[in-house]
């Protein structure tokens, strides 16, 4: 047990609320007091060692053993390296990478060989290299052909990466603005090194109610792991062969979370 100040970040759950440096030595926890900060705990020693202002960016994304970035609303990455006794030593703020105001990114980022993907409301790609003291960011590129504007990411995990194979896997619906926490009616299975869909797997026509969440197996024979709900209703789970798109089983009722629920 590690005892925390009186601080915390609540919120939906995402993969930067909590989350470890590289090597295990650090541990990193978002905090929203309203002001938006991160403590850096030693697990091993089950303390804390330091609280890092973030000037309003928000969230702790690890890159190397002692190097943590945040997401700021100005669309610029904050990048804060620690010493070895985990207080701040450096840190340098990017050029901004989206448009907060024209097209935001979804916070839940998807890691990737060399850093993180992040999918914008609209639909773009903006993958992020985190190997060096310096974040690098390649140019967006459309999940959207010509004549399908109206197709939409949404859902609270909003994509998953196969590492090894570069496939980009994310639940598409048709929408507009708003609806970017809606889930997906298709899957869409993206190869990154070609910026070009390879598959669209339809999930209404098969059963499937519509995926809020994704994850995939890192290994040679992945599966996609999908959480489907609609309303009210508890979530299924799907298994899905990351290669074909053959659904190969649903687990109904998996359970829900408190928010859904409704008081009659």
């Amino acid at each position: 047990e590690i005892v925390l100040p009186p601080k915390r970040l609540q919120a939906i759950p995402t993969p930067f609320n909590l989350a470890y440096s590289s090597d295990g030595r650090f541990l990193y926890v978002s905090y929203v007091t309203p002001a938006a900060s991160f403590g850096v705990l030693d697990p091993a020693k089950s303390t804390v060692l330091s609280e890092i202002d973030t000037a309003g960016c928000m969230l702790v994304i690890p890159s190397g053993p002692a190097r943590v970035a945040s997401l700021c609303e100005s669309g610029r990455l904050l990048t804060v390296t620690l010493d070895p006794q985990g207080h701040e030593a450096a840190r340098s703020m990017s050029a901004p990478f989206f448009d907060a105001d024209r097209d935001p990114v979804f916070v839940q980022g998807i890691q990737t060989a060399r850093g993180f993907a992040f999918l914008s409301f609209l639909g773009e790609v903006h993958e992020i290299d985190l190997t060096g003291a310096e974040p690098v960011f390649a140019a967006p590129w459309p999940l959207l052909g010509a004549g399908e504007r109206e197709w939409r990411p949404g859902g609270s995990q909003v994509g998953a990466i196969h590492r090894a194979t570069a496939k980009l896997f994310v639940p598409m619906h048709r929408g507009g603005e708003g609806t970017h926490k809606d889930g997906g009616t298709e899957l869409w299975v993206f190869d990154l090194a070609s910026h070009t869909r390879v598959a669209r797997w339809p999930l209404k026509a098969a059963g499937l109610k519509p995926v809020i969440a994704i994850e995939v197996s890192q290994d040679a024979a992945p599966v996609v792991f999908a959480a489907a709900a609609d309303g009210n209703d508890s979530a299924d789970l799907a298994i899905i062969d990351a290669g074909s798109g053959h659904i190969r089983h649903v687990q109904r009722r998996v359970g829900r979370t408190p928010w859904q629920l409704r008081t009659p």
